[in-house]
């Protein structure tokens, strides 16, 4: 529809009016079929809306989208609410709530013969498994989402998907490209919404120089306030300024974002102490703790980037994520192609920057829980 195309090219609130206008015409038709039915306008505006940071009222387009679709008897349709729904969980940083919604999902596009719909729930359950760092069914989905990649190799929402199965399995240089390239294709083609959303995410693992740039001049092209503080955040990274950082983790706290927050905050503690600043780093990971401690465990690299100790490598902190999901050293080595030894040999390096003897006093430290094998160096 117009309203999409609008939205995919980032005018978000034109497409949110145009949609909107659409469904109340189309509300006004007694005769309604369900291949296109007026709920279908619905979906534009939790799109446009989810992209703007206005979560509340996508989960309310959501709901009421969902609601008249199984009402009308529009099952296909009502496959794509659930998605939605998922996204603003992940948006919120509640990233279990997302995991079980998009698994709902997938149930529910697989059994109303929606292959896209399936796609896009496999997309989010993806996203929000990585984002916990969980590796118990990650071959079935790496599997599932070659697949769905094979169907649709132009999909940017797959991708994404892609870039951070990579970032869960350590491999953030793999990781970057992935997103990078998506991001870029995705300007080529005109969709500068969901461009901004990669870009983004690859700065928040740690790809400034590539995604960081790109994504100050592409969130030019995308209204609403949350491109606007995507664009801020990378701003603020690239120039390390702490209070920047610190006050974009306040925007998106106010937009109920609170993982993109608690990273924000995180990372301008981490420059306050680097120019000497410990009591403003103190503070900061004070408020960020508070907002880590309703994101439902979620564990990605920008929530890695501080323990108060001596700085880790890059290549340690791949291992150390890896470590606190649950990984014996030889299957890290596998995931990173190294050696067994030498992942033993940088773990014993991260046990004494970060003053630990253990894989779960690591994994405590680092917020990895019960997961880190004691028993499992091999």
């Amino acid at each position: 529809s117009r309203a999409m195309l609008r939205a995919e090219t980032g005018s978000l609130a034109a497409a949110a009016d145009d949609a909107q206008l659409a469904f109340d015409l189309h509300d006004t038709v007694e005769d309604r079929g369900t291949d296109f039915h007026p709920a279908a306008h619905l979906v534009t505006i939790a799109h446009a809306r989810l992209h703007s940071g206005r979560l509340a009222e996508a989960e309310d387009a959501a709901d009421r989208g969902l609601e008249m679709a199984q009402r009308d008897g529009s099952h296909a349709l009502a496959a794509w609410f659930p998605v939605q729904h998922g996204h603003a969980a992940l948006a919120r940083g509640r990233v279990a709530t997302a995991e079980r919604m998009f698994r709902d999902a997938a149930v529910h596009a697989a059994t109303t013969g929606q292959p896209a719909a399936a796609a896009s729930a496999l997309a989010g359950l993806v996203l929000a498994r990585a984002q916990q760092a969980a590796p118990s069914d990650e071959d079935t989905l790496a599997a599932r989402l070659d697949e769905a990649i094979a169907r649709a190799p132009r999909s940017a929402e797959l991708h994404r998907a892609r870039g951070w199965m990579l970032t869960g399995q350590g491999r953030l240089a793999d990781a970057r490209h992935t997103l990078l390239s998506a991001a870029q294709e995705s300007l080529r083609r005109g969709r500068c919404a969901e461009a901004v959303a990669l870009l983004h995410d690859g700065v928040r693992i740690g790809d400034l120089e590539g995604c960081g740039r790109e994504l100050v001049a592409a969130a030019a092209r995308v209204d609403g306030g949350l491109a606007s503080a995507r664009a801020a955040h990378a701003r603020a990274a690239l120039r390390r300024d702490p209070a920047a950082l610190a006050a974009v983790g306040e925007i998106l706290d106010g937009y109920g974002m609170r993982l993109l927050a608690a990273e924000c905050l995180i990372a301008a503690a981490v420059q306050h102490r680097a120019d000497g600043g410990q009591r403003a780093a103190t503070g900061l990971l004070a408020r960020a703790a508070a907002i880590v401690e309703r994101c439902e465990g979620a564990r990605t690299p920008g929530l890695l980037a501080d323990t108060g100790h001596v700085p880790l490598s890059e290549r340690e902190r791949e291992i150390a994520t890896l470590v606190t999901g649950g990984r014996s050293s030889r299957e890290i080595a596998a995931a990173l192609f190294l050696s067994v030894r030498t992942v033993n040999n940088h773990l014993q390096n991260i046990y004494g920057k970060l003053g630990v003897n253990s894989r779960g006093e690591l994994s405590a430290l680092l917020g990895g829980g019960a997961r880190a094998r004691e028993d499992g160096r091999q």
